[in-house]
């Protein structure tokens, strides 16, 4: 659910920040935006920007951007706020996922994910393996291996996750029998139902799930 408040002020600047002369008098205009967190909690968000004056296009979509005042036009401060879309699953205190039953390679699976502002599956915990398990047998893929978000194809044997750390880092690591196979050949990583992890060909085509952070509404 969102919640929009808008007001509007008659004048951008009558000396409220010190040292800046203001040369475009445009109206500004102030949104506060709410959304839930993976922690089910509402989390505020300022949107300020001037009417009159679209000055927003250059930036990506769903990006957060705060208008101030300058001395010649107009100064955006901006810090990527990515939320996903409803038909997310929300696990509470986990996350939103989204398993896609038909097969991509591994690139295309994350650039999949990419465009629904997530990232490809990061396990952090047996609780969490748990939650998406019964994801995938909802959606009858229990029998599938699925893409996750490990590979080790920027330098072999040292695996990292979706956000570029460590797979030490990431709370949960079991891999199969015999794996991670030493073989360069090999940079993705792939999730059985029993939760293992097998070292395969990143053209490979599998099922493969995605998860975010902030759920828009």
């Amino acid at each position: 659910m969102k919640h929009e408040f808008v007001v509007a002020f008659l004048a951008l600047c009558a000396g409220v920040v010190t040292g800046f002369v203001c040369r475009n008098p445009y109206l500004p205009q102030l949104t506060v935006i709410v959304n839930k967190d993976i922690q089910d909690n509402w989390v505020p968000k300022i949107e300020l920007k001037l009417v009159g004056y679209d000055a927003t296009t250059a930036y990506p979509e769903n990006v957060l951007r705060i208008t101030t005042e300058c001395k010649e036009g107009i100064e955006f401060c901006y810090r990527d706020e990515r939320c996903v879309a409803i038909d997310y699953h929300n696990l509470p205190k986990l996350g939103f996922y989204k398993c896609h039953a038909m097969p991509e390679s591994w690139f295309k699976a994350s650039a999949i994910c990419e465009q629904e502002n997530a990232h490809l599956l990061v396990l952090n915990s047996e609780e969490e393996f748990n939650a998406i398990k019964e994801i995938l047998e909802t959606s009858m893929m229990e029998g599938a291996y699925i893409h996750i978000g490990l590979n080790d194809i920027d330098r072999e044997g040292e695996f990292v996750t979706a956000q570029a750390e460590p797979i030490a880092n990431s709370g949960y690591v079991k891999w199969g029998y015999e794996e991670p196979l030493r073989n360069a050949t090999v940079n993705c990583v792939a999730l059985d139902i029993e939760g293992r992890f097998y070292n395969i060909q990143c053209s490979r085509k599998l099922p493969f799930c995605c998860e975010g952070e902030i759920q828009c509404d």
